[in-house]
């Protein structure tokens, strides 16, 4: 944008000296103007490329984010993974223990068989005995339905992890190809601007020789003027044409100086 500023600036500034010079500068104002527009129009072209590299660089910083978010979660899920130990343990101590008690309650019960107890006594114990039984095989349906739900859950976290480990390949590979692209383009622009400084300072060489080399028109003549922006070296100028102090710079369009007619 800044190179297209100081363009304009520069064709804005030449249009103002413009007034002070002869018909031939409106040919050369015109034939730079045209060159500088195919200079400028692909830094133009680049922008918008380069603007759309910038929102792809934005979503492939929300994807990043976003991959961010779930590895937290795994790791949440990680956390509870760790908590399955402890509860498999919490479960073995209490079935060591309920079995503790129930081998405590079966010597009791064998104990008062053999001291032939009281009845009472001996029931009471025989209904504890089996409510404990009771409690042990239903804590451990709810420490196995723990396990599977632990086991599904690890399951889905190598899933994820899987998932995200390819994810993070392909955002890796599409960055190395984003910055390689934004690489070239800035080459491209480097050549560019190299074009129109060597432009710039043409156009200026032109503005010099225009307000130094003024030929003489007063008499009826032919003088050659150097022209930057042409291929050839120089161009013929017929003074006979014009009132005294303009000059005329003819020209055909083939390319021919015979410009005459016989």
């Amino acid at each position: 944008m800044r190179v297209l500023l100081m363009l304009v600036l520069i064709e804005t500034n030449y249009g103002r000296e413009q007034l002070s010079h002869c018909t031939s500068s409106n040919e050369i104002e015109t034939q730079c103007g045209t060159y500088c527009y195919k200079i400028v129009q692909p830094l133009l072209q680049h922008a918008v490329e380069v603007y759309s590299k910038e929102q792809q660089f934005v979503e492939l910083q929300n994807k990043i984010h976003e991959l961010e978010r779930t590895i937290i979660n795994m790791t949440v899920q990680q956390a509870q993974h760790a908590m399955k130990d402890d509860l498999i343990a919490t479960k073995n101590e209490l079935i060591n223990q309920l079995q503790l008690n129930v081998l405590e309650k079966e010597a009791q019960i064998t104990k008062l068989k053999n001291q032939n107890s009281d009845q009472v006594i001996l029931r009471n114990l025989t209904t504890e005995q089996e409510t404990l039984r009771t409690l042990v095989n239903n804590k451990v349906e709810i420490i196995e339905s723990k396990e599977k739900q632990l086991t599904d859950q690890s399951k889905l976290i190598e899933t994820l992890q899987k998932s995200n480990e390819h994810l993070l390949d392909m955002l890796k590979a599409e960055n190395n190809t984003l910055s390689y692209e934004s690489k070239k383009k800035n080459e491209e622009i480097a050549s560019l601007q190299s074009e129109v400084s060597e432009l710039e300072k043409q156009v200026s060489d032109l503005k010099t020789q225009l307000k130094t080399e003024k030929p003489q028109a007063t008499r009826p003549e032919t003088k050659s003027l150097k022209d930057p922006l042409s291929d050839d070296s120089t161009k013929l100028c017929d003074a006979s044409h014009t009132a005294p102090g303009w000059i005329v710079v003819q020209r055909r369009l083939n390319g021919s100086v015979s410009f005459h007619r016989g």
